[in-house]
């Protein structure tokens, strides 16, 4: 008898050993960077850079790059100020730098591993970040089979084979869903790499908090509740605590069930031992009732936690803690189009269409339009379809077993947090295509649920089965089979559309700046979108990046690059590059942003004295305020500056011109497609034939992006500077050309201002 209970356990540890290989095997074979799969020009050289490592594939990875390299080399995050003492990052936001606050545990973790593994020979940090998503991804595979299998334990009674199945199907579609995998592939090293672990971890915690008899154990899972949520807050940001909130709703469901539910027979074993006494079980009223519900612990954890946090937040302390909170959860959505701000052009802000254009693409990723949908994000239709059949189910087994007269305690727990996970996740979708990869999770528990009850029916029941419903199993366990495979293919086929923003044109360009700049401070300026690399890269500082991207840059540079008049955008990159945000804040501070900003563009282009007399006599500048003013405005001792320009900029003129013509006082028409291209006809096509696409490009030739990257003109100084200022350097280029290359990919340039 031994022997045959010790056969059973370790063929039952085998099992449990053999899927969790797989699903190992399936979450990091996905993200592998086979080069061979992803498209980029033959020879695919495009993709590595000198050491072999291929390039990160999205600016934000450039960021955490450099920041665990700093981390990892100087044991600190930024460079001291002289002056306050406070730690400022250089490179970003030039010339001003930005304060650091702080820096979240993504790159400390990374610097952390490297040096452990550098205990057993030298590896290069670089190499420790990009395949840094593999550290989560085994972190989150046992959270999620543990999660699963709990939670179709409660739901079906059984404790046979069918638990270690559901495991492997709810781990295996958190780590594949489609929309994940996009977020998480080797190259990305970013903060989704972080989410499916934490998030599942804080569901998790709650059904366990919820489940327990013992005061001391629920207090002791509401601290780890706690430090996970504010560990993942120390991964992200504070938006992470929005779904520490999700479960705590999915607790707050189930803690207000137990009170609408007869107490009888469905209150079950998390009752108290006073509730079961023969006093309060005689007491069928809404007092007794009340009682009862008051006695379990999970109630008393749950109220007890409610009334610290209200306090809490009714603090000085806890207060702007709420307010920051709701900022960053509304600040996903996309603002409105007559406030200036950069989430604009940010796609992820959008809003996903539920599913995409073509049918038989409702079951793979959406490759028509290589656009994010809420159905291929969760791994196709059918992970969707069995995902609500499964909620379905559980809705199902708790209305049998009340009938029945059993306890569905257990059951209601998960019904209460994963059903509140699900529905919350889904009108989250709406704030961004972001978000769909949240809406995966509570899908591939709930799949996973439904999976280990069929392959239990089928598998261990099948004796006790008719013919006919061993076949109805034979079919479903297959359908969920399929719709496994088919999450898995669309994650690949996702993964193999994806490519690297970075290119050997931009990595050879900003390796020029490095190695020829004559100056530490010299600025790269440039539009936002790849500020992250060029700070990585050439170990220069960055006008702005993705996170500095600010309403007065938005503006200020649109005008530089949109502008028909080389002497403003000419002066503005002087302005800009040395000055920083100073002369802009001075003017808008008296005079308002509409003003200020017009004030700023006619100014800007005068000499010191008709400056400081415009300023005195038309906007009541006192004298030395004035003269400060224009000491900013035309900074004596120029940084040097290198203007980055690159193909897909050409396809934004709109824009540029969106921006650097913003209307403060009145309203701003959002170009027809604001990040790729702004033709009115909606395309990008500048071969069109249409009379009005041509003469969009006509007024445009004149501006500055298309002088310099599409026209190739030389811009000498005699048209950016009055000409007794440079009598004998009027021929001079003001922007000289000196970096070039297409990879084929994308065409970047490189210009050189002289002043």
């Amino acid at each position: 008898m031994k022997d045959d209970n010790r056969r059973i356990k370790w063929r039952s540890v085998l099992i449990v050993a053999v899927l969790f290989v797989i699903v190992l095997f399936f979450a990091c074979a996905l993200r592998m960077p086979d080069l061979s799969l992803l498209q980029g020009r033959d020879g695919n050289d495009v993709w590595t850079d000198e050491s072999g490592l291929p390039y990160f594939l999205d600016p934000d990875s450039a960021l955490y790059v450099r920041i665990s390299k700093e981390i990892a080399e100087t044991g600190q995050y930024g460079t001291a100020d002289p002056q306050t003492g406070q730690l400022i990052d250089t490179l970003q936001y030039a010339p001003e730098g930005t304060h650091v606050k702080r820096t979240d545990l993504l790159p400390e973790t990374a610097a952390f591993i490297w040096k452990v593994m550098g205990v057993f020979g030298k590896v290069d940090i670089q190499f420790v970040d990009f395949y840094f998503v593999f550290f989560f991804m085994l972190l989150t595979i046992p959270v999620a089979w543990i999660l699963t299998q709990k939670a179709y334990l409660a739901v079906s009674g059984d404790k046979k084979s069918g638990a270690s199945f559901a495991g492997a199907v709810g781990a295996l579609l958190v780590t594949c869903a489609p929309a994940f995998v996009s977020r998480t592939l080797a190259g990305i090293f970013d903060t989704d790499i972080v989410h499916s672990f934490f998030v599942l971890l804080l569901m998790l915690l709650m059904t366990e908090m919820m489940l327990q008899t013992s005061l001391k154990k629920g207090i002791l899972l509401a601290i780890c509740f706690a430090v996970t949520a504010l560990l993942y807050k120390a991964y992200w940001t504070y938006s992470a605590f929005v779904f520490a909130a999700v479960a705590a709703a999915g607790g707050g469901v189930y803690v207000f069930s137990r009170l609408l539910m007869p107490s009888s027979k469905t209150s079950g074993a998390a009752l108290s031992a006073a509730s079961d006494s023969t006093e309060n079980a005689n007491k069928t009223g809404p007092t007794g009732r009340f009682r009862q519900w008051l006695s379990a612990v999970p109630v008393q954890l749950y109220l007890a936690i409610a009334a610290l946090t209200g306090i809490f937040v009714a603090t000085p302390f806890g207060r702007p803690m709420l307010t920051r909170l709701l900022g960053k959860v509304t600040g996903y959505s996309t603002v409105d189009v007559n406030e200036m701000s950069g989430n604009n052009t940010i796609m992820e802000l959008v809003a996903p269409d539920f599913g995409p254009e073509k049918f038989y693409n409702w079951f793979l990723a959406d490759l028509s339009d290589k656009s994010t949908t809420i159905v291929n994000g969760v791994g196709g239709l059918l992970v969707l379809i069995f995902a609500f059949v499964s909620m379905g189910y559980i809705i199902y087994r708790v209305a049998r077993m009340r009938k029945e007269g059993t306890d569905t305690n257990r059951v209601m727990v998960y019904l209460s947090v994963i059903g509140t996970w699900l529905i919350a996740c889904f009108f989250m979708t709406g704030i961004g295509i972001r978000m769909v990869q949240f809406f995966a999770f509570p899908c591939a528990v709930l799949v996973g649920i439904l999976a280990g009850r069929l392959f239990n029916q089928y598998i261990t029941d099948k004796g006790n089965a008719s013919g006919k419903e061993v076949a109805r199993n034979a079919v479903l366990n297959v359908a969920i089979c399929a719709a496994v495979v088919l999450a898995l293919t669309g994650s690949f086929l996702w993964g193999r559309e994806i490519r690297s923003m970075m290119s050997d044109s931009l990595a050879h360009s900003m390796e020029w700046v490095k190695d020829n700049a004559e100056t530490e401070d010299a600025v790269v300026l440039s539009w936002w979108d790849y500020g992250y690399y060029y700070e990585l890269d050439s170990e220069h500082p960055a006008l702005w990046d993705g996170g500095t991207g600010n309403s007065k840059r938005l503006n200020i540079v649109g005008r530089i690059l949109s502008t028909d008049d080389p002497k403003l955008s000419y002066s503005l990159i002087k302005m800009i590059s040395t000055s920083g945000d100073k002369p802009i804040d001075i003017l808008t501070d008296k005079l308002g942003k509409a003003e200020g900003f017009d004030v700023l563009y006619k100014v800007v282009v005068m000499d010191k004295d008709d400056s400081i007399k415009e300023l005195t006599d038309e906007y009541g500048f006192g004298g030395s305020e004035a003269a400060e003013l224009e000491a900013l405005l035309h900074p004596s001792d120029p940084r040097e500056v290198y203007l980055a320009l690159y193909e897909t900029m050409t396809e934004q003129l709109g824009v540029f011109e969106y921006y650097g013509n913003w209307d403060y006082d009145g309203e701003n028409t959002v170009p027809v497609k604001t990040v790729y291209t702004s033709l009115p006809d909606g395309s990008d096509d500048m071969t069109s034939t249409d009379k009005e696409v041509q003469e969009f490009f006509e007024k445009r030739q004149k501006e500055m992006l298309w002088r310099l990257y599409i026209s190739g003109d030389t811009i000498k100084k005699s048209e950016v500077s009055d000409p007794e200022d440079y009598e004998a350097s009027a021929d001079e280029p003001a922007f000289e050309k000196v970096f070039e290359e297409d990879d084929g990919y994308v065409g970047f340039k490189i210009w050189k201002l002289s002043w």
